[in-house]
């Protein structure tokens, strides 16, 4: 494990080429700074000094992030959900790894932006932006027009007290339109919002999950063709394992304990080990270590493997990408606790 230092309090991580030189950055959501830090990767596990860059205000508290194309120019683009300003920034990449002043916009007065997405949801060719908001319990749809600009066009309920976080965009139901899932963490349960056409969704059916489900991952665990959902449940110290079903519902969940006092806060699926199965890793914040849930290909998990982001490091998300460039899934951590963040490299055993 090697680490480095980035803004206070880095709620959230994610990695790709911000430069286009073919090797992977990292850039973490700074919730007590109200800053983005970008770590260009010099493609051997090690990275530049940081460079921040302001959400806005001091109070933004970002609270999660998502790297995409916004404005069609090929060069990737940073948008943050500012939990404590009612907004969402849009930082515009020029290609090199350095970005313009982020450009802001509201989610509505009251509006708590927890989780937010891109993806193309009324299949104009443009990244569209949906975002949950905890406080007012509902998901915000804003479309994109190509240029990086974003404007609020429908809101989606997910009922009383349920406090959305966690968002993903998926075809569900393999009809070939993007449908929504949210993780409510107040009601425990996953909401599915099927796609009728036109960004019209249906009313979201709801799927049982543990304890405070705060983030989701979307991939086939059990190789059948369908898309299955797994979450962190953050008071539940568990992951939920829900299979899926062709017409986009999904069976009851299969619960799996990531150990007493573990608080998982975020969640990732990839083949970590090369046996061509679906593995869960997962940043255990309560206990500073990251747990490797390894997938035996039928929706189940064999023995679980940890590795520590050490003393006081409270690590609160996870991205895995090839940090070196040989082909193998590497992980990195946001430790909230010591503002740092944590890289081990895949030696795929």
């Amino acid at each position: 494990m090697t680490s480095q230092r980035v803004g206070n309090g880095p709620s959230y991580i994610s990695g790709a080429d911000l430069n286009n030189d073919h090797k992977i950055d990292l850039v973490t959501a700074n919730y007590d700074d109200s800053t983005i830090s970008v770590l260009l990767g010099n493609g051997d596990n090690t990275f530049q000094n940081q460079v921040k860059y302001s959400t806005g205000t001091t109070n933004d508290n970002p609270n999660a992030l998502y790297i995409a194309d916004v404005n069609k120019d090929g060069n990737l683009d940073v948008v943050t959900a500012n939990s404590g300003t009612s907004n969402v920034a849009v930082f515009l990449g020029k290609g090199d790894g350095t970005f313009s002043t982020a450009k802001i916009y509201s989610t509505g007065t009251g509006c708590k932006p927890t989780g937010l997405v891109l993806g193309d949801l009324n299949k104009d060719g443009n990244n569209d932006l949906v975002v949950t908001d905890e406080t007012n319990n509902v998901v915000l749809i804003f479309l994109g027009d190509g240029t990086g600009a974003f404007t609020l066009t429908n809101t989606l309920s997910s009922d009383s007290n349920s406090k959305p976080y966690g968002v993903t965009i998926n075809d569900f139901n393999g009809d070939g339109l993007p449908d929504i899932g949210i993780t409510n963490s107040g009601t425990n349960n996953v909401g599915i919002f099927l796609n009728n056409g036109n960004t019209i969704f249906k009313p979201q059916t709801t799927y049982s999950t543990g304890n405070n489900p705060v983030a989701m991952t979307v991939v086939d665990f059990n190789k059948d063709g369908i898309l299955d959902i797994a979450t962190a449940n953050y008071a539940g110290n568990s992951i939920s394992v829900l299979l899926g079903n062709s017409a986009g519902t999904f069976q009851a969940q299969k619960l799996f304990s990531t150990g007493s006092g573990s608080l998982p806060y975020s969640i990732y699926s990839g083949d970590f080990n090369g046996d061509k199965n679906q593995d869960i890793i997962v940043p255990d914040s309560g206990t500073n270590k990251i747990t490797i849930f390894r997938g035996n290909g039928h929706g189940n998990f064999r023995s679980q493997k940890t590795y520590s982001t050490g003393d006081g490091s409270n690590p609160v998300d996870i991205t895995a990408v090839d940090l070196n460039n040989d082909n193998r899934l590497d992980f990195a951590s946001a430790n909230y606790g010591t503002n740092t963040v944590s890289v081990f490299l895949n030696t795929c055993n």
